[in-house]
This record gives structure tokens, C-alpha cells and sequence, in this order.
């Protein structure tokens, strides 16, 4: 389903199909992020000097970095788990900062809405790239403030020149991610190369990747199907 924000319509869709698991709908993503990760709003954060010396003890690391609690979804990955775009849209900021976090940022000038993707190992874009939904846009790491391999995955909403709206919230900006996540009805990146495996016995080429990606699968096993009954129609 998609949550109305400020009278616009928002729908994205998980950042990610596999954590430590493969996951095959939102009770079981809600069930992973209850059992070993973090909600918005939320504050498992624990003392700040556990994450710099130079931190105060006596406050938690949201508290001391001046928000009311945890400013997205803290969701548990293996290392260098694929993450994908949530929505189509634009790359409009990067980190390449360990000690900060690795990240990418999308903008999506349609839905008027940024989505943040950090603690990554890497990432395979840049800023001013387009990117569609489904497509893998970084890897599961551990950089930055955190304390295990995850992935923090934000929300705010801009205005139409891409600026975030309601910073003083007490999230910087942020707003729970949670109720605009709908289940994917797409094929994902990886969904694309799994499928061209088990249709075909090989990888998609770039043009077929871009051509499917963000594509129902019913349509390609459709015209999968299709393709191997004329290809067995000419053998004979």
C-alpha cells in the first residue's frame, strides 16, 4: 500500500530481498528488523562513547547527536548483501567517508522524496546517475557509526527543487519509512539475472538487463516461454 505524506502519495519498496535471509514479504522483513534491528523512532543506540572516545557516556548516540531517536530502518545484512534503489530516481549525494559512513542518497523528483542508504562497502554509482527501482546501487557494510553490518535506510520528503522539508522535526528530516513500503511487484536486479539463468543458462546482456529491469514477471516468463517454444518449433 502506499501512506499519504503531506497530500502526496508515497510508495517504495524494501531496499533489499535478502538480510541474513531470504525474505518473501513485509511480516518477515518487520519480524528480522523486531528480532535484530532498529525502527524509526526508536533508540537501541546505547552510550555515545561506544562509538568515539570523545563522546559523552551519560547520553545515547541519538541523543547526542541531537535527535529524538533513530531516524530511519536499521535493517541486519550479511556482508556485501546487494542494496537496491526503492524507487526510481536520481543520485544526488554520495559518501565515500569511512569514519561517517558510506552512502548514496536518490532523489525522486516525482514523489518528492529522498531515500538514504548507509553504512555501504561500496557503490557502483555516482552522483547525477539515474537509477530505476530494483536496481543495485551499493553493498552491505559496516562503515561509519554503527556496530554491526547493516543497513540504515532513511526517508524525507523535499520540496520541488530537492531540499528536505520539516528539518526541525527532531529526525533532521526523517520520516518513518514503514508505513510507505510495498511489496515488490517488479523484477529487481537480481531478480532479472536469476531468472535469465533458469530461462536461458546465462546472464542478461546490458540492454536486456535495462530492458526488464523494474518489468513484471509474469511478463517474462511469458515471453520466456514463448521463446523456448520457437526455438524448439525450429529444431524440429
Amino acid at each position: 500500500f502506499s501512506r499519504n505524506f503531506s497530500n502526496t502519495f508515497v510508495e517504495i519498496t524494501p531496499p533489499l530481498t535478502r538480510a541474513p535471509y531470504e525474505f518473501h514479504s513485509l511480516d518477515e522483513l518487520k519480524k528480522l528488523i523486531t528480532q535484530r534491528g532498529q525502527f524509526f523512532g526508536e533508540d537501541k543506540s546505547g552510550p555515545a562513547c561506544n562509538f568515539r572516545p570523545e563522546y559523552p557516556c551519560d547520553k545515547t548516540l541519538y541523543q547526542h547527536l541531537g535527535l529524538k531517536g533513530h531516524n530511519g530502518l536499521d535493517i541486519p545484512c550479511n556482508d556485501s548483501e546487494p542494496k537496491i534503489a526503492s524507487h526510481n530516481g536520481v543520485v544526488v549525494e554520495t559518501s565515500s567517508d569511512e569514519s561517517a559512513g558510506l552512502g548514496v542518497v536518490l532523489w525522486d523528483s516525482k514523489q518528492l522524496i529522498k531515500t538514504f542508504y548507509w553504512h555501504l562497502k561500496s557503490f557502483p554509482v555516482k552522483v547525477g546517475d539515474g537509477v530505476l527501482k530494483g536496481q543495485i546501487i551499493g553493498y552491505a557494510d559496516n562503515t561509519g557509526l554503527s556496530s554491526g553490518t547493516h543497513l540504515h535506510f532513511g526517508l524525507k520528503q523535499t520540496n520541488q527543487s530537492g531540499t528536505t522539508i520539516n528539518w526541525d522535526n527532531g529526525f533532521y528530516g526523517a520520516i518513518d519509512p514503514w508505513p510507505a513500503l510495498e511489496w515488490f511487484n517488479h523484477m529487481t536486479e537480481e531478480e532479472v539475472k536469476k531468472q535469465y539463468a533458469l530461462a536461458f543458462y546465462r546472464a542478461p546482456d546490458a540492454g536486456e538487463l535495462a530492458y526488464w529491469l523494474g518489468r513484471p514477471l509474469l511478463e517474462f516468463l511469458n515471453t520466456a516461454i514463448k521463446d523456448r517454444a520457437e526455438f524448439l518449433k525450429n529444431q524440429i
